[in-house]
């Protein structure tokens, strides 16, 4: 969604009095901040959603926290926030979700957010674990269809830890399995 379908939207859910819908439009706009370089602005955006919607449901909580660990971390370097909401992220309870689809995709969500966090906090080691699942989807001969961005920013994550481990052969791999599969979904 654009930014300015983004507003339209939490302006409507506002009028509607729907707090869970007004929240979490404005974690979508949160994320888009987020994604052009606006951390100081996705944490007031996040924060809003927060005074919006005071008991979210579980993904929405677990996003907002995800999403909030990675502008501190983006904001300045190894903040001990930014620490705090990462380990609070990963400990989310998804064990009451109606969808056990949902969970697994909410847990794959939150680990890659988890790895894009520690690579943002320069803490590679810690981050590879969080790309695993990733690496072993998409090197599934099954695997077809777009390469949702969120994998790609994985995968990328997954190469950046690798190069700052000075694991070149390992980093080579994923990239060059990164190029298949940008062949494979075109």
């Amino acid at each position: 969604m654009t930014e300015r379908y983004l507003h339209a939207a939490i302006r409507v859910s506002a009028a509607a009095r729907d707090r869970q819908r007004v929240a979490t439009y404005m974690a979508h706009l949160a994320v888009r901040h987020l994604k052009v370089g606006g951390p100081k602005e996705a944490l007031s955006l996040l924060r809003a959603a927060q005074v919006a919607e005071p008991n979210p449901t579980p993904i929405l909580a677990a996003t907002v926290r995800a999403h909030e660990a990675l502008a501190y971390a983006r904001l300045g370097g190894a903040s001990t926030k930014a620490m705090d909401f990462s380990a609070r992220v990963m400990d989310t309870d998804t064990t009451n979700l109606p969808d056990a689809h949902v969970d697994d995709a909410l847990k794959e969500t939150l680990g890659l957010l988890g790895g894009l966090t520690w690579l943002h906090l320069e803490q590679p080691k810690k981050s590879l674990p969080h790309f695993a699942p990733v690496l072993e989807g998409v090197s599934s001969p099954h695997a077809s269809g777009p390469l949702p961005p969120l994998t790609a920013h994985g995968l990328l994550g997954a190469v950046e830890a690798r190069l700052a481990l000075g694991e070149l052969d390992a980093a080579t791999v994923v990239r060059d399995l990164f190029g298949l599969l940008a062949e494979r979904h075109h």
